[in-house]
């Protein structure tokens, strides 16, 4: 769990609760940004906000460093993190073209 904000709210009840965004393994193959630290209820169902369901990390953590620009962080370590994102994005192409293709891969053509 990734915490991207850092907030506070008044619930129904009149308590305090916590209100920050996290990004979170939703599922196995999947992402979540969600609404405060999920609970369990009286049942055991497990509740929590999600406001984001991502099943692509790039596209998870594009929302994430959205998020995290729109609440003020520090542009420094954001600017060093995008870049940090379009060096692995180009790594990736670089090891994608040395790959076989599947076709290559089906005929034995290695």
């Amino acid at each position: 769990m990734i915490q991207l904000t850092t907030t506070t709210k008044l619930n129904r009840k009149g308590e305090e609760v916590d209100a920050s965004l996290y990004l979170i393994h939703f599922d196995a193959r999947n992402l979540a940004i969600i609404e405060g630290i999920p609970t369990i209820d009286a049942s055991g169902k497990k509740k929590q906000n999600v406001l984001g369901y991502y099943g692509s990390v790039k596209h998870a953590l594009l929302k994430s460093i959205d998020i995290a620009i729109k609440n003020g962080s520090d542009r420094a370590e954001l600017s060093e993190i995008l870049h940090t994102i379009d060096l692995l994005e180009k790594r990736i192409e670089e090891l994608s073209d040395s790959l076989p293709t599947m076709m290559q891969l089906l005929k034995g053509k290695l």
